[in-house]
């Protein structure tokens, strides 16, 4: 639906819709785990900032329009063919609260590069549907 939505207090990577649920999706990328994974540093004044951004987004849209909302991250760690993707559906509630940490593939344990490349297409695919505003083919996997 949109890229980049910023209102006043902060801005949104990506805002989707899956069905009637307004996706609001914070992208987050680290080239080494040096510093801690990209998804840790979706800190709490980090997930205000995304929640007031989406209080702005939902203000300038029908209630009718939307049945739910909910807050994904999408972790890209590491460069190039190497990359990991981890994606987090409803990663944190409306005031901020981490809801869900756990993968949404397990890309985190992929060791070839055949597992690497077949995560990064999936999350690829799940994000373009997103965009698209269709039926994500999300598989919730714990870890």
């Amino acid at each position: 639906m949109e890229r980049n939505f910023r209102a006043r207090g902060g801005e949104i990577d990506i805002v989707a819709r899956e069905g009637d649920v307004l996706v609001f999706v914070e992208v987050r990328s680290r080239g080494d785990a040096g510093f801690g994974t990209p998804e840790e540093s979706v800190a709490p004044a980090k997930r205000r900032r995304i929640v007031a951004a989406a209080r702005g987004y939902l203000s300038g849209v029908p209630p009718s329009s939307w049945r739910e909302a909910r807050f994904d991250v999408v972790a890209i760690e590491g460069a190039g063919d190497s990359a990991v993707l981890r994606h987090y559906p409803a990663a944190f509630d409306a005031k901020g609260k981490i809801a869900y940490m756990g993968a949404i593939d397990d890309s985190q344990r992929a060791r070839t590069a055949e597992e690497i490349k077949a995560a990064r297409c999936y999350v690829a695919e799940v994000l373009d549907a997103l965009l698209a505003g269709k039926e994500s083919p999300i598989r919730r996997t714990d870890s």
